[in-house]
Parts: structure tokens; C-alpha cells; sequence
């Protein structure tokens, strides 16, 4: 498929249909949309979506119903060029009834000194769903954001991403939001790795009824901000862990924010942070922040953990 064009698939089965759709395209400015709606016990969609070339764009939704399960693999790769490079992608998966999940597994790389990634993912699955997002990312810029809802017993969100910057000057960017919400005994899970300059991470996490939050942020290089927020009730559990190594050549310096609520007797919050540094240089250069807020209601406990600064030789 050549330089801007456009192609669109709509797929709709029924009493337990299953929808496979594939799309490759090649080329400059290529637009993608595919839609997939599938009823009935053992509904399926299935999509397969790879673009290759400079800026180009997917917009994608699948709707599952009765226990029905939705999966994505998106590949886009840009090419080196001066400016401009990137691809942009937004996908959305709504999964329905007892045993219904959504599986989604990115890819986004750009071969060339320029170029922006951008995902946005939002994912629902009700009546003890289960949502999984994995993300890979490798550019100049990379912008990631996820919306996991999760509700009925045994729902669980998990999301990846792992980001990586390029050698690019003046700076490589990562940024990541994840919100994550869970209802009745249902359990967030959230991993976050990033590496390159200016790297920034937000998570937000609800489980309501006896759930439990989960996350873990690891930042390399220069110029790091995490964010953490976290709310359990009846007696769910929050755990925050956040790890910050930064070089020490340039304008380094890390800032690590965690907010913790738990309400309930046997509710916990426990809230990690290390920071590893090295030679930061003169100045006010290599400045490290953390900052820790948790809240215990009706019999719930705090746990902070935050060791000195530690060398980077140390980092692992």
C-alpha cells in the first residue's frame, strides 16, 4: 500500500462469532480503522494491525459480549527521515460477562534521530474481566496513555510499558499514564520502565472492596518524575515501589511523588523509593526529591521505606 492512503475493516459475528482481521500497510501517511463486533457465548475479535512508514495513524475498537474476549498486536515502525517521523494509534476494547478479557500487545519503533510515538489505549471488562496492556516503545519521543476498568469478582488490570530513548540531543522523551480502576475484590497491577533523558510517570490506581493496587516505576538517566496515587477500600492494599538511577552528566535530577489511601481493618499501605546517583556535576545540578503521603482509615497500616542516596555503581 503506497503513500496516504486509507484502508477500513468492519467485522460483526453473532451466537458466538469470532472475527480475524489483518492489515498491513507500507508507506507514507497511512490511515487504518478497523471496528470488530462479536456476540454470544465464545465471542472473539482478533486483530492483527502492522504499518510500517512515517506517520501513520490506527484508529481500532473491538466489542465483545457474553464472557467474550478481545486481542490486539499493533506493530508500527517509522523510518528514518529529518523531521516528522511517528505514528499515533488509539484503540479501544470493551469486553462483557463472566470470563471476558481484553489483550492488548504494542509495538512502536522508530529508526531515526526524530520522531513521536503515541498510544492510547482504554480497555473496559465487566462481570470479572480481565484487562492486560504491554507496551514497547523505542524513539525519540514516546507518549503512552492507558485506561484499564475492571469490575466483578476476580476482575484484575495489568499494564507494561517499557519505554527507551534514543542519543538524540538535546533530550529523549518517555511519558506514561496509567489509571487503573478495579471493583469488587479486584486487583490493579502496573509495571512501568523507562530510560533517557526528561522521563516522566503517572499512575492511578482504584480497588474498591477488598482490592489491592500494585506498582512499580524503574527510571534511568537524566531527569526523572514519578507519581503515584492509590485508593483501597474495605481492607485492600496499596504497594508503591519506585526506583531512580540518573547518570549525572547534564541537567540531572530525580522527583518521586507517592499518595497512598486505605481504608478498613487489615488495609495497608507500603510506599518504596530508592535513588541511585552519580557525579552531578557543579551547581544545583543532580537534585533529588521524594515526597510520601498515606493515609490509614479504620484500622489500616503505613509502611515508608526511602534509603539514602546510593551510589550508581550500586544500581542494578
Amino acid at each position: 500500500m503506497g503513500a496516504y492512503s486509507n484502508n477500513s475493516v468492519i467485522q460483526t459475528g453473532t451466537n458466538g462469532g469470532k472475527n480475524v482481521s489483518v492489515v498491513s500497510s507500507n508507506g507514507q501517511g497511512i490511515v487504518s480503522q478497523v471496528y470488530q463486533q462479536a456476540d454470544g457465548a465464545g465471542s472473539m475479535n482478533d486483530m492483527k494491525l502492522n504499518q510500517a512508514g512515517n506517520n501513520s495513524y490506527t484508529g481500532s475498537q473491538q466489542n465483545a459480549t457474553a464472557g467474550g474476549k478481545n486481542k490486539v498486536d499493533l506493530i508500527q515502525t517509522g523510518y528514518d527521515a529529518p523531521l516528522g517521523n511517528g505514528s499515533y494509534a488509539i484503540i479501544i476494547q470493551n469486553a462483557d460477562g463472566a470470563g471476558s478479557m481484553n489483550t492488548l500487545k504494542g509495538e512502536q519503533n522508530i529508526a531515526g534521530a526524530e520522531g513521536i510515538f503515541t498510544l492510547d489505549l482504554t480497555q473496559t471488562a465487566i462481570a470479572g474481566g480481565v484487562n492486560e496492556g504491554t507496551l514497547n516503545q523505542s524513539g525519540t519521543y514516546a507518549i503512552a496513555g492507558l485506561d484499564q476498568l475492571a469490575d466483578g469478582a476476580g476482575s484484575k488490570n495489568t499494564a507494561t510499558f517499557n519505554q527507551s530513548g534514543t542519543d538524540q540531543f538535546p533530550a529523549t522523551i518517555s511519558e506514561a499514564a496509567i489509571l487503573q480502576t478495579a471493583f469488587t475484590g479486584g486487583t490493579n497491577n502496573a509495571t512501568v520502565n523507562q530510560s533517557g533523558t526528561e522521563q516522566a510517570a503517572t499512575l492511578e490506581q482504584v480497588a474498591a472492596t477488598s482490592g489491592t493496587n500494585k506498582t512499580v516505576v524503574t527510571q534511568s538517566d537524566d531527569q526523572h518524575v514519578a507519581n503515584i496515587f492509590q485508593f483501597a477500600g474495605n481492607g485492600g492494599n496499596n504497594d508503591a515501589k519506585i526506583v531512580q538511577a540518573m547518570d549525572g552528566f547534564g541537567l540531572s535530577g530525580s522527583m518521586a511523588n507517592v499518595e497512598q489511601e486505605a481504608v478498613g481493618v487489615g488495609s495497608k499501605n507500603t510506599a518504596d523509593i530508592t535513588q541511585y546517583g552519580g557525579d552531578p556535576g557543579p551547581g544545583l545540578l543532580g537534585t533529588q526529591e521524594v515526597a510520601i503521603e498515606q493515609i490509614a482509615r479504620g484500622g489500616g497500616e503505613n509502611v515508608a521505606v526511602v534509603p539514602a542516596l546510593l551510589p550508581l555503581d550500586k544500581y542494578i
